[in-house]
């Protein structure tokens, strides 16, 4: 169910209408070529200022990151992509102390668009966290979604990350020209 559902997002992501600059009011830009409709489901916790970054907290006591960047040198292959995830939460996880520990990864191509879903650990010395961290490279823009326990949460539900994770990623519709399938 976890692969079909993600494959479904992404599905939806490739087959939506594409929205306008001037979105709907209820969506936030999300970065390049993306905007977030979160609907009552999410709530905005940075303020808008971060080129190609937004935070989500979901009412369950979720964060989910989103990233979005535009440029046509980043190699947007499935290897690449997962390569490049993989190098950048392991140095961060060691220059914050933390240990990362891969769990599972799940990844495939639609239309030859290539996304996937990484598992992982972060373990600390007080505490670990699971994040989920999907991605998908659609023209030239390539996003991820990472979600965990926000820092305060309490949350240790491993189904209940998935479905705030997963709601994250079919928050996101394609926007501008540059998303026109």
């Amino acid at each position: 169910m976890f692969r079909n559902f993600f494959a479904a997002c992404v599905l939806s992501l490739l087959a939506q209408p594409v929205l306008a600059d001037g979105a709907l009011p209820e969506c936030s830009r999300a970065g390049p070529g993306m905007t977030f409709c979160g609907g009552e489901d999410f709530t905005r916790i940075d303020r808008g200022q971060l080129r190609g970054i937004s935070y989500w907290l979901h009412p369950d006591g979720f964060i989910s990151k989103i990233l979005t960047e535009k440029d046509s040198k980043i190699a947007a292959t499935q290897q690449a992509i997962e390569a490049r995830i993989i190098e950048m939460i392991n140095a961060r996880a060691g220059a914050a102390g933390q240990n990362f520990e891969f769990v599972d990864l799940d990844s495939r191509s639609i239309n030859g668009a290539p996304f996937g879903t990484l598992t992982y650990r972060l373990a600390g010395p007080k505490k670990a966290t699971t994040v989920l961290h999907s991605y998908a490279a659609l023209n030239g823009v390539v996003v991820q979604v990472l979600s965990q326990v926000a820092p305060r949460g309490t949350a240790d539900d491993t189904e209940a990350l998935k479905h705030a994770h997963f709601a994250a990623v079919g928050a996101l519709k394609p926007t501008g020209p540059e998303a026109e399938l």
